[in-house]
């Protein structure tokens, strides 16, 4: 019988298999990394999240207190205010501002909401005058609408405002009282 001879194909075949497993190890492995990568961002990104949002609740329950506070506590006029208001009824009282009717300072004083604090008020026989300092520009937002409002103005005129040192507002209003 003749002999036959053989090819061993099998070596190559081992050698290509384990080039696919190298590449396919190869390959998951990238994966994983990549996978974990992302993983790991992403994790990050919501631990960040998270602080933030803590942080920003916690502020808010920190404004919420200090406003609590600010509402339950009466604003007492200072010094200078209250020597401003007597000023200005002391020359009601002897006629030095013809025109004034006393009402119309009672009135502007329960117009003055929380956060607004009178530094001055005088009448110059056509309006009333008065400078003020407030916590921030919504306050005296608010206190110029209570003041359009008030059935006994005929017209209220902001004036200058400035931001303080201190971060208060100071800033002048000007109103005309209306004449029967």
């Amino acid at each position: 019988m003749p002999k036959k001879h053989s090819i061993n194909l099998l070596p190559p075949r081992i050698q290509q298999q384990r080039h696919r497993r190298q590449l396919f190890l190869a390959f998951a492995v990238a994966q994983v990394v990549v996978f974990l990568l992302l993983g790991g961002a992403f994790f990050i990104m919501r631990r960040q999240e998270n602080q933030l949002r803590e942080h920003s609740q916690s502020l808010a329950a920190q404004i919420n207190a200090i406003d609590r506070s600010a509402a339950d506590t009466p604003v007492e006029p200072t010094q200078d205010t209250t020597e401003s208001i007597y000023l200005a009824w002391a020359r009601v009282e002897e006629g030095f501002a013809p025109g004034f009717d006393p009402l119309w300072l009672q009135q502007v004083l329960d117009a003055v909401p929380s956060g607004i604090t009178l530094s001055s008020m005088d009448f110059d026989g056509t309006y009333i005058n008065i400078t003020a300092l407030a916590d921030d520009f919504g306050a005296i937002a608010a206190h110029q609408q209570l003041l359009n409002e008030a059935n006994w103005l005929e017209a209220v005129h902001l004036g200058a405002t400035q931001r303080q040192q201190d971060g208060q507002a100071r800033f002048t209003l000007r109103l005309l009282p209306l004449h029967e």
